[in-house]
C-alpha cells in the first residue's frame, strides 16, 4: 500500500528543523562504466527526442534570469513530486542521458537551453565557496546553452568537453552536500515552474482557480504538465480542462488528463512521434494521482474516528450560549455529508464549531471544507480564537502578509511562542508558510505549544503509546515529543484504515480532523 507522503520540508537547501531535506534517489538506468583512461565508455547516440519541438515558456518567463527569489524556501512532499519518476527516475544526481538528447540535468531535468544555466548560476551565487565548481561552467554559459550544438560527440561517442565540464560539476555539487543541493533543485524548480502556473491559474486569465488546499498530487500534476510543456505551453491544456474551484480533487485530475490526452494531436500535429508516449505517460499519471487521492480519502474516512471500544467515550460539555446544538451545527454547511466519518460521531467537531473556534469559508459558498486540507495560517487563527483573539507585536516573518485574515493571529502566536516558524541548522529563517498545508505532526507541535505556553499544561509524556502505533517510524525526530504527547492525551487517535489506526504523521491534516483535535485539546485537557 502506498502512502501519501505529504509536506516533507525542503528549501533554502537546509536540513530544516521541521523536517529533513530530500535525499537523492539513484536512477534505475545502468551506471556508466569508466575506462582505464578515466573517461566514460562510449555513450549511446542521442534518442530522437528534442524538447525544443514542443516546449513553450510563457512570454514573461522566456530566458529566465537569475533571480534571488529563485531560492526562496519551498515546502514540498513526495506526493507533490511524484511526477519526477517519469523525468529523472527521481534522481537529484541525474547526469546527461541519451533519452533527452544529452540536454538536461538533475531531478527536474533542467534543460541547458532553457533553465540549466539560470539554476546553476543561482546556486553558485547562493554559496560560491561550496559550489565553486560551477564557476567554470557559468563562464561558458553561452556555449552550454547553444541548442544548435550537440553535447554528444558522435566521433568519440562521448560528451563534448563542455558537456563533460557541466556534468562533472553537477556531480561534484551533489557530492558536496546532497541534501542541500537537492533542496536547491526543489526550490528553484518550484518557484520558476509550478509557482508561475499557480499564479496564472489564480489570475483572471487562468479562471481564478485557487490551488491552496488541493491534494499535493493535483498540484504535482499541474507541475508535471508545466515541466514538460513549459509555463506557456501548459496554459493551452489548462484552458481546455475547464477547471473550477467547485471540482473535487478527483474531478480536477480527470479534467486535466483528459484535456491533455484528447487534444495533444491537435496541439502538436507535427510531433506525432511523441503522441503515444505522452498519452501513455499521463494515463499513468492519472492512475498515480487517483491512487494518492483514494488513499487520502481512506485515511480521512477513518481519521480521528471514534476511539476504539476499549477506551471510554470522550465527555461532552454544554455548548456555548447562543449557538445551535447537535448535528444541525454541521449540516448547515453546504458540503456536509451525513455519511462521512465526522457525521458518525459529530460531538467533537460540533464543539469546535459551536464555540466559534472554526467557521465556514467566507467566500459565499456556504461550505466548511470538511475534507479540504487545512493551512498553517488557518491553524494559527483557530488557536488565536481559542485564546480570545489577543493582540501582540511580533511581525518578523518575512513571508507573512499581516494584512491578511491570519495576520493578527500569526503575530500573536509568534509573540507567545505557540509558533516559531522554520529554522535551519544555523538558526531561524523567519519563514512561517501561512498558505502551506499542515501535516499532522506539525499540527501536533502547535497544539502542544499552545497547551504548554497558553494552557500552562505539562506536555512531557511517555512515548510508549505512540511508539506502539503504526507509522511511528515516519515521525520526525523534531516532532516525536509533541506527537507522543498528543497520542497519550487522546488528542490524536490515528487515521483508521482497514481497521488499523495509523499515525500518518506526514499526511496533510484536513479541516475536520483539525476541528476534532481542537475539541479534544480545549475541552478535555485545558478546560
Amino acid at each position: 500500500m502506498r502512502h501519501a507522503h505529504r509536506a516533507v520540508l525542503a528549501g533554502f537547501a537546509f536540513a530544516l528543523s521541521l523536517g529533513a531535506a530530500p535525499q537523492g534517489a539513484f536512477a534505475s538506468e545502468a551506471a556508466r562504466t569508466v575506462s582505464t583512461d578515466g573517461q566514460t565508455d562510449a555513450l549511446p547516440a542521442p534518442a530522437d527526442y528534442d524538447k525544443a519541438d514542443f516546449y513553450e515558456p510563457a512570454t514573461s518567463e522566456r530566458g529566465i534570469s537569475t533571480l534571488a527569489s529563485s531560492l526562496e524556501p519551498v515546502y514540498l512532499s513526495s506526493e507533490m513530486k511524484y511526477f519526477t519518476i517519469y523525468e529523472s527516475h527521481a534522481n537529484y544526481d541525474q547526469g546527461f542521458s541519451y533519452g533527452d538528447g544529452y540536454n538536461a540535468l538533475g531531478y527536474y531535468q533542467f534543460d541547458r537551453r532553457y533553465s540549466l544555466v539560470g539554476f546553476i548560476t543561482d546556486v553558485y551565487n547562493y554559496n560560491p565557496t561550496k559550489y565553486g565548481m560551477f564557476a567554470a561552467v557559468i563562464a561558458r554559459a553561452s556555449e552550454l546553452s547553444d541548442g544548435s550544438v550537440s553535447l554528444y560527440d558522435s566521433e568519440t561517442g562521448r560528451l563534448t568537453e563542455v558537456g563533460q565540464l557541466a556534468e562533472g560539476a553537477w556531480h561534484a555539487a551533489y557530492a558536496a552536500d546532497p541534501s542541500e543541493f537537492a533542496a536547491l533543485q526543489d526550490a528553484w524548480a518550484y518557484n520558476n515552474y509550478y509557482a508561475v502556473t499557480e499564479r496564472w491559474l489564480a489570475s483572471e486569465s487562468g479562471g481564478g482557480i485557487v490551488m491552496t488546499g488541493r491534494a499535493d498530487c493535483v498540484k504535482g500534476l499541474v507541475w508535471s504538465m508545466t515541466n514538460l510543456f513549459g509555463t506557456g505551453g501548459v496554459r493551452y491544456f489548462l484552458g481546455l480542462a475547464e477547471l473550477s474551484n467547485s471540482m473535487t480533487d478527483r474531478q480536477m485530475v480527470n479534467a486535466l488528463v483528459d484535456a491533455l490526452v484528447e487534444n495533444i494531436a491537435e496541439r502538436y500535429p507535427n510531433q506525432t512521434q511523441y503522441h503515444k508516449g505522452w498519452i501513455s505517460r499521463y494515463q499513468r499519471e492519472r492512475e498515480d494521482c487517483l491512487a494518492y487521492i483514494a488513499e487520502d480519502e481512506a485515511g480521512q474516512g477513518g481519521s480521528e474516528a471514534p476511539v476504539p471500544p476499549s477506551e471510554p467515550d470522550t465527555p461532552s460539555e454544554p455548548e456555548a450560549p447562543g449557538n445551535s446544538g447537535g448535528i444541525e451545527t454541521l449540516s448547515a454547511f453546504a458540503d456536509y455529508d451525513a455519511t462521512a466519518w465526522y457525521a458518525v460521531n459529530p460531538d467533537d467537531l460540533v464543539y469546535t464549531v459551536s464555540h466559534g473556534f472554526m467557521s465556514g469559508y467566507a467566500d459565499g459558498s456556504g461550505e466548511f471544507g470538511f475534507e479540504r486540507s487545512i493551512t498553517r495560517g488557518q491553524v494559527a487563527v483557530i488557536l488565536w480564537r481559542m485564546a480570545g483573539e489577543p493582540s501582540a507585536n511580533a511581525r518578523d516573518f518575512a513571508d507573512v502578509d499581516y494584512g491578511e485574515f491570519y495576520g493578527d493571529a500569526i503575530e500573536w502566536a509568534r509573540y507567545t511562542g505557540v509558533i516559531s516558524g522554520f529554522s535551519s541548522a544555523n538558526g531561524p529563517l523567519n519563514i512561517f508558510g501561512p498558505e502551506l498545508t499542515i501535516t499532522r505532526q506539525e499540527l501536533a507541535i502547535m497544539l502542544a505549544n499552545y497547551a504548554s505556553k497558553i494552557g500552562r499544561v505539562d506536555t512531557s509524556t511517555d512515548l510508549s503509546a505512540a511508539m506502539s502505533m503504526s507509522g511511528w517510524n515516519e515521525v520526525g525526530s523534531w516532532a516525536q515529543a509533541a506527537m507522543g504527547w498528543a497520542v497519550d492525551k487522546g488528542v490524536i487517535t490515528g487515521s483508521v484504515v482497514n481497521g488499523v489506526a495509523r499515525l500518518n504523521p506526514t499526511g496533510t491534516a484536513t479541516r475536520a480532523q483539525a476541528g476534532v483535535m481542537i475539541a479534544r485539546l480545549y475541552r478535555d485537557i485545558l478546560s
